[in-house]
């Protein structure tokens, strides 16, 4: 019997051993446990904020790591732009994209070496708009610039007559620079190539081109008397001229209507320059817009058709300048 236990107590010291040498053989695969630290992630540096925006609390930030052996992404929700995390001692390198809906505004990235305890981490990030967000010009007119984002232009209309190879401009921007400067005279007989310089380098070019409107504001110089049976109106400004006698000048504006009203017949015939513009029409009334006219004379003449066949004819001749 004593036999018999001696050799199971040798049976279990051997099944005992085995297992040590088990577990020994498996920490020599799998070595130590690895030791971590506690890091926190902040975006910005020096306590500012990690970029200035009107909006940045709506921000998506999106956190790429990488260290020993291991690469992961986290994105947190919109405005969230820190993490506290434990990661494995050693070097690590993190990256960080802010997202205004689709455009990235911008990026950052730093190493770091994690180390026992608390390791803070600020990322410094670099904007990477780069936009055109209002343009002015200031001289010789003041104009406001229409700004299409989506296809990188601007589009600036200016009075009739203006000046525009020595434009003054005034704007605003996101990114580092612009070149042309605000501020600065500019030649805009054909469109101009502004470039938008982002913090990290990356450029934007809109086009930028001045329109000269037609002319709106106009002087219309009635020069002799006019005849008894056509008469004047301006729609929209509450101008009437019906005095055969005299002269008149009137200052046309957009988009009243310049109207010359007959009387005393059944059919009408207006001629503008001597040219039929209508044929015989019942209308006893002739519109046209003032800046329809050139510079310089004209004259506007209707013929009319009485009732009992009889033809006549009045005038109105004129300047525009």
């Amino acid at each position: 019997m004593s036999v018999r236990n001696g050799l199971n107590e040798l049976k279990k010291a051997i099944m005992g051993l085995a297992v040590l040498l088990f577990l020994a053989s498996c920490d020599f695969l799998m070595g130590p446990p690895v030791e971590q630290g506690n890091v926190t992630i902040h975006t910005g540096r020096n306590g500012r904020a990690a970029l200035t925006h009107d909006i940045t609390d709506q921000f998506q930030y999106t956190f790429i790591f990488t260290g020993p052996e291991q690469h992961f992404e986290w994105t947190p929700a919109p405005g969230v732009s820190s993490r506290t995390l434990a990661l494995d001692m050693g070097e690590w390198l993190v990256e960080v994209s802010a997202f205004n809906g689709n455009i990235v505004v911008g990026e950052g990235k730093e190493r770091f070496t994690v180390v026992r305890g608390d390791n803070p981490v600020e990322v410094l990030m670099r904007e990477t708009s780069r936009s055109i967000k209002i343009f002015n010009i200031t001289s010789p007119v003041s104009a406001v610039g229409i700004v299409d984002e989506a296809a990188h232009t601007v589009a600036i209309n200016v009075p009739y007559g203006t000046d525009v190879m020595n434009m003054v401009t005034s704007i605003t921007h996101t990114g580092a620079s612009i070149r042309p400067e605000s501020g600065t005279e500019q030649d805009f007989t054909d469109a101009v190539l502004y470039t938008v310089t982002a913090a990290n380098g990356s450029t934007q070019e809109y086009e930028v081109r001045v329109v000269i409107l037609d002319r709106q504001e106009i002087s219309i110089t009635f020069t002799d008397p006019m005849d008894t049976n056509v008469g004047l109106t301006v729609s929209g400004m509450g101008l009437t001229y019906d005095d055969p006698t005299d002269t008149y000048t009137l200052l046309w504006l957009p988009p009243s209507v310049l109207r010359l009203t007959a009387a005393g017949g059944l059919e009408y015939q207006w001629h503008v320059d001597g040219i039929d513009s209508t044929g015989w029409v019942a209308t006893a009334s002739y519109d046209r817009q003032g800046n329809s006219f050139a510079l310089g004379q004209h004259q506007i003449m209707v013929k009319i058709r009485t009732s009992a066949g009889a033809v006549y004819s009045e005038t109105v001749n004129f300047i525009v300048d």
